[in-house]
C-alpha cells in the first residue's frame, strides 16, 4: 500500500507538565513537548522564520520513507507494515539546539494504527515512531540529516 497523503492530527490539550505527548488508555495525546538547548534570540527567530519550510520538509521526508518499499511494506514479519497504519500522525516532541551551522534538532512523529482486541471496538493507537533529524541553516534552508524509527 502506498500512501497518497498523510493526515496530521492536532491536539489542543495543554502539556503544562512537559509530559510525553503520547496517548494512553487514561489520557489523550497533548500538544507537542518543546525542548530548546543553548539558543539565543537569533536562533529562536531562525526557527520561527523556517518553521513552515521545516514542517513541509519533514512531511515530505516521512512521506517518502513510508512509501519506500524497502523500509515499509506489507510483508509478514516486516516492521513497519503499511497495511497496519491509518495514515494519521501527530507530532509529540520537537527538539532544537545550537549548532555551528545554525540550529540542529529533531521532530518526533507518531503514526497510528487501528488496534482491536477480540472483545473490543477498534481503537486508534500509536504504532510507529519516526524521529526526523534536521539542520536549519543560518540562511533559512532546511536539510534532513536522518530518520530513526521505533515501535511504540
Amino acid at each position: 500500500m502506498n500512501f497518497k497523503k498523510l493526515n496530521r492530527l492536532r491536539y489542543d490539550s495543554p502539556n503544562s507538565n512537559s509530559d510525553p505527548a503520547n496517548g494512553s488508555d487514561s489520557k489523550l495525546p497533548t500538544r507537542p513537548q518543546y525542548k530548546y538547548e543553548n539558543l539565543s534570540e537569533g536562533e529562536y527567530r531562525l526557527i520561527i522564520q523556517a518553521k513552515t519550510l521545516l514542517d513541509e520538509t519533514v512531511y515530505h521526508a516521512v512521506f517518502e520513507y513510508l512509501n519506500d518499499q524497502n523500509l515499509c511494506n506489507n510483508t509478514e514479519g516486516m516492521f513497519p507494515r503499511c497495511d497496519r497504519m491509518t495514515g494519521n500522525y501527530y507530532v509529540s516532541e520537537e527538539y532544537y539546539r545550537l549548532s555551528n551551522d545554525g540550529v540542529y534538532g529533531s521532530i518526533f512523529i507518531r503514526f497510528t494504527e487501528m488496534f482491536c482486541l477480540a472483545d473490543s471496538e477498534p481503537k486508534e493507537e500509536d504504532y510507529l515512531g519516526l524521529e526526523v533529524w534536521f539542520t536549519i541553516f543560518q540562511c533559512g534552508e532546511v536539510e534532513i540529516c536522518g530518520i530513526d524509527s521505533s515501535s511504540i
